[in-house]
């Protein structure tokens, strides 16, 4: 998954600025989702199957996208400055759990085959668990 794959460069950086700004400032998704909406402004994205996601869905989507993947990768930082060197991929359990999630749930993987793994899509709501040996 990759933002560059739907957004164009400016709308990257204006991204990056606006997820900055709200972890920043303790922004909630509304708030940063707002901002996605005015700064961005993501167009309207037709999927595969037929389905059109309009601007304002996207950006939401993009916000709480965005927050998994700092909040996964600021957590894997932290993990290496402690001296953990793996982590167990959980998925969140839901009926709609995707298969690709399903499958790595409960996976322990080093750190570095961690990295930038989680959100493995838009809307992942998986996230890791550190692995203390004993």
């Amino acid at each position: 998954y990759s933002l560059k794959d739907n957004l164009s460069e400016n709308q990257v950086v204006d991204l990056r600025k606006v997820l900055k700004d709200g972890f920043s400032n303790g922004w909630n998704i509304i708030r940063i989702r707002d901002e996605i909406n005015k700064r961005v402004k993501p167009e309207a994205l037709k999927l595969s199957n037929g389905l059109v996601l309009q601007g304002n869905v996207r950006s939401v989507m993009i916000a709480r996208t965005e927050t998994v993947r700092s909040a996964a990768q600021g957590f894997l930082q932290q993990l290496s400055e402690s001296n953990i060197e793996e982590v167990q991929w959980i998925a969140t359990p839901a009926e709609n759990v995707c298969a690709y999630c399903d499958d790595l749930n409960g996976q322990i993987m080093t750190l570095e085959d961690a990295n930038e793994r989680i959100p493995a899509h838009v809307s992942c709501r998986c996230f890791y668990a550190p692995v203390v040996k004993g």
